[in-house]
């Protein structure tokens, strides 16, 4: 019966988010007071289990959570996104600018947020489309979705590969090691297999696609003048790559036995984070002044306090497990 009732408060929540378009918060929350009512948690353990769930999760992703939205936010202020892309574009051609991109977008960037992304890298895909073939636009469109939801979901700070390592009890710096592979693996190997697909009648252009091209211009003109006063890549790249090599460290440390305190405390995920943040920080103030970071920043606070609060009853949706009664 108890995977029964999982599977009902799954579909619950499924279907209140995406057919009755209700809120992720307060879906998650429905859920997981029918979970523990429905298992016989009962009305005082259902509560405790979820407020139990919300701090453990919090407690194990929480402030890498919030470092890596941050960092996210103020690179992608400073246009370090932009440039990336452009670097992209210009180095590697068209034929290979959709592996390439998919494979830079799922290992680079993965704490900025979706939209973020989705934003600066449509009007590359959009205009180098036509260059690939008949199914440029397409084959561009998966490779960017693929590389974005395999960065958030295998590698080290993005928000799902965080929450699910701490929901699991993986450490991050193992989750790191396998994620910096699986990650572009996955995200290359999706894109191939589009590309495939794309060779069918699956895609209709004069039924799929519609261009809008003065956003393209638009949206062009905005990445190329931002890229004009962005640091160089690999100096906007420091405090992502900083914190990774810091938290590898660390991992193979442990696993090769040379450990210490000291070295441990270099490699961890929190402190490793914080020196990232530190090093966006920097960077922010000399690219955009007081001013322009405290934007930056304040951006960041608005987009960590919905998904701490939506990770959070996530956590709160699995606790009720620990707490059923054994039947």
């Amino acid at each position: 019966m108890i995977a029964l009732h999982t599977a009902i408060a799954i579909i619950v929540i499924i279907l209140l988010i995406i057919k009755v378009k209700v809120d992720p918060v307060i879906s998650l929350i429905i859920g997981s007071l029918y979970l523990g009512l429905a298992t016989g948690v009962g009305f005082t353990g259902t509560i405790v289990a979820i407020a139990t769930g919300f701090g453990e999760i919090m407690g194990e992703v929480g402030l890498l959570i919030g470092f890596g939205v941050l960092i996210g936010a103020m690179l992608h202020a400073i246009g370090a996104f932009g440039k990336m892309v452009t670097m992209l574009v210009n180095g590697v051609g068209a034929r290979r600018l959709p592996y390439a991109l998919t494979a830079a977008m799922s290992t680079i960037f993965p704490s900025i947020y979706v939209d973020v992304q989705v934003v600066l890298a449509s009007p590359v895909a959009r205009s180098s489309g036509p260059l690939i073939g008949r199914t440029g636009l397409p084959h561009m469109a998966g490779a960017l979705g693929t590389g974005i939801f395999a960065g958030y979901v295998f590698v080290i700070p993005g928000l799902a590969a965080v929450s699910i390592a701490g929901l699991m009890d993986i450490p991050l710096g193992l989750w790191l090691v396998y994620g910096l592979v699986l990650g572009p693996l996955t995200a290359i190997v999706t894109t191939l297999i589009f590309r495939w697909l794309l060779r069918g009648r699956y895609w209709k252009p004069d039924k799929d696609e519609e261009v809008d091209k003065a956003m393209v211009e638009l949206e062009t003109t905005e990445l190329v003048e931002k890229d004009a006063r962005t640091p160089p890549l690999f100096v906007c790249l420091l405090p992502i790559l900083v914190p990774l090599v810091m938290i590898a460290f660390g991992a193979f440390a442990e696993l090769f036995g040379f450990s210490n305190d000291f070295i441990t405390f270099l490699g961890d995920a929190n402190f490793a984070l914080f020196v990232g943040l530190l090093g966006a920080y920097v960077l922010c103030r000399r690219t955009l002044g007081s001013k322009g970071t405290d934007t930056a920043m304040s951006e960041g606070f608005h987009t960590t306090g919905e998904i701490l609060l939506i990770t959070g009853i996530g956590g709160s949706l699995g606790a009720w497990v620990i707490s059923r009664p054994v039947v």
